[in-house]
């Protein structure tokens, strides 16, 4: 079992990094990024999928917003490589949905590729939860793994998956699995973990042989979920 550690607003990002990378069972991070009104690319707590929390990220200049924690995405990889960081970084590309013209969505994308091309010795990961955005991002000569963070849009093919529990449904998963995508479910609290023990107690022998080990958690309470799910 795998688990890409999120971090919450009661840690510092120091203090988040360092206990990730301790931790064996831990093989990525997830990261939320978004533009802010004067176009810095910035890192922050993206607590529960909070839309206002984006809304007011992208209103604000980076001056007004930045503090301990909320910073410049190239302050995190340049900490990523001080700490010696060797986990997958799982970047949220986060964009308003009324933002639908091209011009701008490829603006942003190309100011994330301007910033994570300098730091080839990470493992990056692209996700999004706007179909827009990714239609956009595949159309780059990249070979970064792009991810969709599955909402009530239509399918888009990518290379993994990410499931909130609304989502969750044995034959997908069973069919992603024989497509040999990536897939990965997200627990935002308590409630999601037991939804998911539950969910995986309930359909284990429908789902394909193997698949359990396959899927891994995000979350930002990496030890809980590992206790939880190791024997799932």
């Amino acid at each position: 079992m795998k688990i890409v550690a999120s971090k919450n607003n009661l840690f510092n990002m120091d203090s988040f990094l360092n206990d990730s990378n301790n931790k064996d069972y831990v093989t990525g991070l997830f990261i939320n990024i978004a533009t802010t009104k004067n176009n810095h690319l910035i890192v922050f707590d993206y607590v529960n999928n909070n839309y206002s929390d984006l809304v007011n990220v992208e209103e604000q200049t980076f001056d007004d917003i930045h503090n301990e924690s909320i910073f410049s995405l190239e302050e995190l990889l340049q900490k990523l490589i001080t700490t010696n960081v060797q986990k997958d970084i799982y970047l949220n590309l986060l964009l308003n949905f009324n933002i639908i013209d091209n011009k701008k969505i490829d603006s942003y994308i190309e100011q994330v590729f301007c910033i994570i091309d300098k730091y080839p010795t990470i493992s990056f990961h692209l996700c999004s939860n706007n179909q827009n955005l990714l239609a956009n991002l595949k159309t780059y000569d990249r070979n970064y793994p792009i991810g969709y963070i599955i909402g009530p849009g239509g399918y888009i093919d990518v290379d993994f998956y990410i499931f909130s529990i609304h989502f969750l449904n044995t034959k997908i998963l069973n069919e992603q699995h024989a497509l040999q995508k990536g897939m990965l479910i997200q627990l935002l609290d308590w409630a999601d973990l037991q939804y998911v023990c539950n969910f995986l107690e309930k359909e284990k022998d429908f789902l394909t042989n193997g698949l359990c080990e396959k899927i891994s958690y995000i979350g930002a309470y990496p030890d809980i979920i590992h206790n939880s799910l190791k024997n799932k």
